[in-house]
């Protein structure tokens, strides 16, 4: 047998369980906004490693322009009359900056084919991170859809549990009403296994039975709760 109150201890655990769940909706969201700010990042990121890399072999690029006009002047001077000694000086700096040229133009090679990789990797992971973003804003939607489907059962169960409280005894409402100011939708807990579901305090087996089969309300003694049997 079941207690009167059986019905109003269903509407409050349903309410629980819907602010709970609309209560994680916020974190939810800011987790997928974290997300969305972390992509966002690691692109801008890797979109500048990519400018960075590309001003580098510019400035290599600009070094080797320089490299090749000493040679160049280099050798000029070289076809004019001069002692031997100066001539071969010129032709010793000449050799070294060929040398320095051709190392700068091997490193010149090694980055562009660097900067190339690199951009191939970020235009798939563009690709990727677009996919995210997609996933990310339809979950998003999903949970504030959610959201506000938990929010329309909570309003129509709140209503439904306002007309039960206005039609119940006045004092068994105002017993009610004093419990869940502290404890809120829990303020009714079923006994089950012989205690209280609410806290687990226990009962004797003869009360634990009256309220459970013989349909009577009780009080923990442990909690303040009322208690009540509920269908297994």
């Amino acid at each position: 047998m079941t207690h009167p109150l059986s019905q109003l201890y269903y509407l409050d655990q349903a309410l629980l369980r819907i602010e709970r769940k609309i209560a994680q909706t916020p974190g939810s969201l800011d987790e997928i906004a974290l997300e969305k700010k972390k992509l966002a990042e690691d692109e801008k990121q890797r979109r500048e490693e990519l400018e960075d890399l590309g001003k580098l072999i510019r400035k290599m690029e600009r070094e080797g322009d320089d490299i090749r006009e000493r040679i160049r002047r280099g050798k000029e001077k070289m076809k004019e009359l001069m002692p031997v000694h100066a001539a071969e000086v010129l032709q010793h700096e000449t050799a070294a900056f060929e040398a320095k040229l051709e190392a700068l133009e091997l490193e010149i090679l090694e980055n562009m084919e660097i900067l190339e990789s690199s951009e191939r990797e970020v235009q798939l992971r563009q690709q990727s991170v677009a996919a995210k973003k997609i996933e990310l804003e339809r979950e998003g939607a999903n949970l504030k859809k959610e959201n506000d489907e938990y929010a329309s059962d909570r309003d129509r169960m709140a209503e439904q549990r306002e007309r039960f409280l206005s039609e119940l005894d006045l004092e068994l409402r105002r017993r009610y009403m004093n419990i869940f100011k502290g404890l809120g939708y829990t303020a009714i807990a079923a006994v089950t296994d012989g205690a209280c579901q609410g806290c687990g305090a226990r009962l004797t087996p003869q009360r634990a039975m009256d309220i459970q089969e013989g349909g009577e309300l009780g009080s923990c003694q442990g909690c303040g709760r009322m208690l009540i049997g509920v269908e297994a």
